[in-house]
Parts: structure tokens; C-alpha cells; sequence
């Protein structure tokens, strides 16, 4: 679960209505890498998909892994 809050942290609504969506299960796994990437990739795939209800057509979103 992913918690949201407004500008600089603080608990304010922000200025553009959020859109939540939900991606597909993760399978748990003793391998944690492979979860995070299963996350990212997810998170990847769900932006791509929606990006356009927020005008955000031309922005890509890329995911850091240690």
C-alpha cells in the first residue's frame, strides 16, 4: 500500500485529483530481487497505461534498482 500525502509532506490535499489504480498480484517469492522487479515493472506498466488521463503522454517513468 502506497500512501499519499501533499506538497513538502504535509497532510494537505493536492492540487490535481489523484487517480489510484491497482496492478496485478505479486507472487511472493524467496527471491526478493525478483519481487522488486516484478513491483517496478508493474508500476512501470500501470504508468504507461494511464499516464495519458493526466496529460502526461510524452513522460517516461524509469524505476531505480539496487
Amino acid at each position: 500500500m502506497c500512501i499519499f500525502f501533499g506538497q513538502f509532506g504535509l497532510p494537505i490535499p493536492f492540487r490535481q485529483q489523484l487517480m489510484y489504480v491497482i496492478g496485478k498480484p505479486i507472487q511472493p517469492s524467496e527471491d526478493t530481487a525478483k519481487m522488486q522487479r516484478d513491483f517496478a515493472d508493474e508500476l512501470v506498466r500501470i504508468f504507461d497505461r494511464h499516464k495519458e488521463a493526466y496529460g502526461w503522454g510524452a513522460k517516461t517513468l524509469k524505476v531505480l534498482l539496487k
